[in-house]
């Protein structure tokens, strides 16, 4: 049977935070946010790690698609443990914004 739109999870070089970070005794810088990030939007859509940067938009500047969004946020949630609801989804229009919340909620 063909499954459609099934999300891989676990896949790639993205291992999730554990230990002591994942029960926030010691935070997480933007720039590791930034970084993670980076590796997770390069394995989802192949665009270059140098050219994932803050003020970067995700669908207009990085020609990032709904459907890859949603697997950006699965990977982001498995990579820092953070939750990403489809109504936050929908408003996190750049990286910063997805770096700014992952900051926030980790």
């Amino acid at each position: 049977m063909l499954r459609i739109g099934r999300i891989r999870r676990g896949t790639g070089p993205s291992a999730p935070i554990t230990g002591d970070r994942q029960k926030g005794h010691k935070p997480v810088t933007n720039e590791e946010i930034l970084h993670g990030l980076a590796k997770i939007v390069h394995e989802v859509a192949g665009i270059e790690e140098t050219e994932i940067t803050p003020e970067k938009s995700f669908m207009d500047e990085l020609d990032i698609d709904s459907l890859s969004m949603v697997e950006i946020a699965v990977q982001v949630e498995d990579h820092f443990g953070v939750k990403v609801p489809d109504d936050v989804l929908a408003n996190l229009k750049t990286v910063g914004d997805a770096v700014d919340y992952v900051a926030k909620t980790a």
